[in-house]
């Protein structure tokens, strides 16, 4: 029965290793694509120590493409090389304990091509944000503004308007009056009559 699950898994997957010094069995997944954003392939790499009771398996990206602001997450699902289960969790661990080796294999692959928003790491519309330069918190192309004057991605709290030429402006670019307190860009600055 086991290695009939074995040699199942040639079939499903483009890829299997079976590695006895690491004792670790291997499948390589095909591109996982979510919402039109390629995450590429990944490795679900399954430790044989201790099968059936406390296995411990890894998801790894093999080429990854990871959210915008966190390396650390090449998949909605994965953060690091661990899979946020989700409904999936109560199948993958009764698949694991009775040793059904394809079945496991298989509904990991499964989450990992499916994409639930309520129970990610990360938002796949967070994907390709961008931090704003102002306050650091991620900025998705639809929501960005830009500096005028410099160029810098901002997010729409962000934004502030000169105070005479209206230019979209970050911090950086927008001078404090001393007496008056408003904000304006360099080009507009004048000289108090008052005080100079």
């Amino acid at each position: 029965s086991l290695y009939d699950e074995l040699v199942s898994l040639f079939d499903e997957f483009p890829q299997v290793e079976w590695d006895l010094q690491k004792k670790s069995l291997s499948v390589h997944t095909d591109r996982v694509e979510l919402n039109d954003i390629d995450l590429g392939p990944f490795e679900i790499r399954l430790s044989i120590r201790g099968i059936g009771s406390c296995t411990r398996y890894r998801v790894i990206a093999l080429e990854p493409n990871p959210c915008a602001d966190d390396s650390d997450t090449p998949h909605p699902h994965v953060h690091h090389d661990g899979l946020c289960e989700g409904d999936g969790n109560l199948a993958i661990q009764r698949a694991l304990a009775e040793g059904r080796l394809l079945d496991f294999f298989v509904l990991v692959r499964q989450v990992l091509r499916t994409y639930n928003a309520s129970s990610a790491y990360r938002s796949l519309e967070d994907w390709f944000a961008t931090p704003c330069a102002d306050c650091d918190n991620s900025v998705t192309d639809d929501e960005r503004c830009e500096c005028e004057r410099c160029g810098s991605g901002l997010c729409g709290a962000c934004a502030s308007p000169c105070g005479s030429c209206g230019q979209t402006t970050c911090a950086g670019c927008l001078i404090p009056c001393v007496s008056c307190s408003s904000s304006r860009c360099d080009s507009c600055l004048d000289s108090c009559e008052k005080c100079g």
